[in-house]
């Protein structure tokens, strides 16, 4: 059982060249996030990918459209510090 009041906030980290985790999203933030109850305001998605030119919004679950959402990649190391 998770208390939300001892919660900030939840990461969640995908990669969306990885077809699994196209559907391991949606359970990620179902146990994660709207189970426990917390606010999709303190909840952050970041989508990272080898090519940034990879669309991911239309893949996310639409249960996750009021998510803050980034796109990182792996050359992006001194960005994302």
């Amino acid at each position: 059982s998770q208390d939300e009041s001892k919660v900030n906030g939840v990461i969640l980290v995908y990669d969306p060249d990885r077809p699994n985790h196209e559907g391991e999203i949606g359970l990620w933030y179902d146990h994660f996030v709207r189970i426990p109850g917390i606010s999709d305001d303190r909840c952050i998605i970041f989508v990272h990918t080898k090519d940034p030119r990879v669309s991911f919004r239309s893949r996310l679950p639409t249960k996750m459209s009021r998510c803050k959402v980034h796109s990182t990649t792996y050359s992006m190391t001194d960005e994302v510090r």
